[in-house]
């Protein structure tokens, strides 16, 4: 009897991704994503960190924002951590404002913006005002950090891409691979960026799995364009030139980001 094979945690999330759909990266990076709004819903609304990092970047980029959104509704059925979470931001936002419009020149037309910016101009050279005012850019109004749920998913897609390099290198792990959904385009880019550095075997792995799918999609898609034509009507359309378009999408793509909100908001109702 053969001796059982080993893998380490990453790599046993990693043979996890390969059973799913799409780009393993992709999969495993949304994942991370939903894992931190669960997170903060379920038990972090009041943190200090968590408020800290909500507050310097006024909230998620608009994509997580979202994802928080139709998180809470799905498994809460309410929005009790958004009405806590975005009642302190808006708040912050409106102080904001009201410093801004504190900050402004005297007199300053508000509309046209050419004609506000020739006012400002005709108060400098007059002597009004002799310099730049500080406060004219809403600069309360800007995060002073970027989404912290796109820099954590960042992460753990650069941890991710370096433990698929690592396991491909094994022999044993690489069926496993050529038998998933392969990688999308942004992700095959750096995962061969990383292991022609470090591994150029892998990174002739990666390259020749790639192209190997792509040219069965390629093929799919024509045979898909082909049963299109009227002469070919007749022709059943095989499963795999069915699923071709999603494959293509998928990789130029990545995940259908649309999915979520589209399915919510039809649940929901307008």
């Amino acid at each position: 009897m053969s001796a059982p094979e080993r893998f380490n945690f990453a790599e046993i999330q990693m043979l996890i991704a390969f059973r799913k759909p799409g780009c393993p990266i992709c999969y495993l990076k949304q994942e991370s994503a939903q894992r931190y709004i669960n997170s903060l819903l379920h038990e972090n609304v009041n943190d200090a960190s968590s408020r800290m990092h909500l507050v310097s970047g006024l909230g998620f980029c608009p994509e997580h924002t979202w994802q928080l959104y139709h998180s809470e509704i799905n498994q809460y059925g309410d929005f009790g951590g958004i009405a806590i979470i975005y009642g302190d931001l808006v708040r912050r936002i409106v102080a904001g404002l009201r410093d801004f419009r504190t900050h402004l020149p005297p007199g300053v037309p508000t509309r046209p913006h050419w004609l506000r910016r020739a006012w400002v101009r005709l108060l400098r050279t007059s002597g009004v005002v002799r310099v730049s005012c500080p406060g004219f850019q809403p600069v309360q109004l800007v995060p002073t950090e970027p989404c912290r749920v796109c820099q954590l998913a960042t992460d753990n897609q650069r941890n991710n891409i370096g433990w698929l390099v690592t396991g491909c290198a094994n022999e044993t792990f690489r069926p496993r691979f050529v038998a998933s959904g392969g990688l999308c385009r942004t992700h095959l880019i750096e995962a061969l960026k990383v292991a022609g550095e470090i591994r150029p075997d892998v990174a002739l792995f990666l390259a020749d799995v790639a192209a190997q799918h792509l040219l069965a999609v390629a093929a799919h898609l024509d045979e898909y364009s082909r049963k299109r034509a009227w002469q070919y009507r007749h022709e059943t359309v095989t499963q795999d030139e069915l699923e071709a378009p999603r494959k293509a999408t998928q990789f130029f793509g990545g995940p259908d980001l649309t999915r979520l909100g589209g399915e919510t908001n039809r649940q929901q109702g307008p």
